[in-house]
C-alpha cells in the first residue's frame, strides 16, 4: 500500500520537478515511454536537417533524444545545446556534457539564445508549452531558412483519452508512486489548428506526419494509448517547420 493510499493529493499548479524522478520509469509510466519512442522514430526519419546543421538546440530536452541520435551516429555534440526549465529533468542529460553538449536552464517562453543564433530547433512532446510565446521564440532564434522539428501527442489520442477519462482537455495527469496526482499543462491541437498557430508566428509548416500504434508494435504498449482504436490510430504527430 502506498503512503497516501485512500487519500490521494492533487497538485494542480505543478511543474515537471514533481514528476522528474519517475518520468522515465517505463514500468510506471509506459504511455510516456511510448510517446518518447514515437518521437524518436520521427526524429530519425527527419534526421537530414540534424546531420547538416552545426547549431542545434533541443527545447524541453529532459533525457535528450537528439543527443542519443548524435551519439549513435558518432557525431560531435559540441554544437548541441539542451534546454529545460526543470533542473531535475535536465539532469538526465548531464552525462552528454562529457561529449561536448551544452546544458542550459530556460523557459520555452524565454529561450536563452540570441536572435537568429540557431540552425535547428528540436522539441519532442512540446505540448506543455505549445503556445504563441513559444512559437514566437522559435521564430526569433532560428536563422533564415532554419528548421524546427516538433512533436506532440496526437489530437486524436488526446481527445479520445481525455473524453473517456473526463480529464481536463488542457492538462496531462501523472499519478506518482506516493499516490499524488499531478496535473501539468498540455496543449494538444488538431493538425489544422497547430499549423495555423505555427504559421501565425511567421513560420512555415513543410510537413505533418503521424506515428501510429502499428509503428510501435515492437514495444510494450500502454493501455492508455486506447489500443481499441486500431493499429493505424495516431499516437504522436510531428511537424517539420522552416523559417522563410
Amino acid at each position: 500500500m502506498t503512503p497516501l493510499a485512500g487519500r490521494r493529493r492533487i497538485e494542480t499548479e505543478a511543474s515537471y520537478e514533481l514528476v522528474a524522478s519517475e518520468y522515465y520509469d517505463s514500468g510506471r509510466h509506459p504511455t510516456c515511454a511510448n510517446f518518447r519512442e514515437a518521437s524518436r522514430i520521427l526524429l530519425r526519419e527527419w534526421r537530414l536537417p540534424l546531420v547538416s546543421s552545426r547549431r542545434v538546440c533541443e527545447i524541453g530536452a529532459g533525457k535528450s533524444i537528439t543527443a542519443e541520435i548524435f551519439s549513435e551516429e558518432n557525431r560531435p555534440l559540441d554544437g548541441l545545446t539542451l534546454v529545460d526549465e526543470s533542473p531535475s529533468m535536465l539532469a538526465y542529460s548531464k552525462h552528454w556534457t562529457q561529449e561536448g553538449a551544452n546544458l542550459k536552464l530556460g523557459a520555452a517562453s524565454h529561450l536563452p539564445f540570441a536572435t537568429e543564433e540557431v540552425d535547428v530547433v528540436v522539441s519532442c512532446l512540446g505540448d506543455p508549452y505549445n503556445g504563441v510565446s513559444f512559437w514566437r521564440e522559435v521564430s526569433r532564434i532560428l536563422r533564415h531558412e532554419g528548421l524546427c522539428l516538433f512533436t506532440t501527442p496526437s489530437h486524436d489520442w488526446a481527445t479520445s483519452f481525455r473524453k473517456q477519462t473526463n480529464s481536463d482537455p488542457e492538462s496531462a495527469q501523472f499519478e506518482l508512486l506516493d499516490g499524488t496526482r499531478v496535473l501539468l499543462p498540455s496543449f494538444i491541437l488538431h493538425d489544422s489548428d497547430q499549423v495555423a498557430l505555427i504559421q501565425s508566428c511567421e513560420l512555415e509548416v513543410c510537413k505533418v506526419a503521424h506515428i501510429s500504434v502499428r509503428d510501435l508494435s515492437g514495444h510494450r504498449l500502454s493501455p492508455k494509448l486506447l489500443l481499441s482504436r486500431g493499429q493505424d490510430a495516431s499516437v504522436v504527430a510531428g511537424y517539420l517547420i522552416s523559417k522563410p
